[in-house]
């Protein structure tokens, strides 16, 4: 059973995606409130899949992807913004 951690400071936002993701009755889906909880996270499980907003204070999304990294994690992670662009996707 697949297990997502959806990481967003805006609860309201956090929630949707959560409650979405959750329509699919084999996923398992936490939520973390920022980078630093969801680092706790994926201490605590084991964790198939991020989607992390990428503006966060204290820890943005990029900052938690090279965190996610350097733990050696082969976890892969999405990161979504409301307020990209191309050249920020590159």
């Amino acid at each position: 059973m697949p297990t997502i951690l959806v990481v967003d400071d805006s609860e309201v936002e956090r929630q949707a995606a959560a409650l979405l993701l959750k329509t699919v009755p084999d996923w398992n889906v936490f939520a973390a409130t920022g980078g630093a909880d969801a680092l706790d996270q994926l201490d605590q499980h084991e964790i198939d899949l991020v989607l992390t907003d990428l503006q966060m204070p204290e820890m943005d999304g990029i900052t938690l992807l090279d965190a996610v990294k350097e733990r050696q994690l082969s976890t892969p992670v999405v990161i979504m913004t409301s307020r990209g662009s191309e050249e920020l996707a590159v």
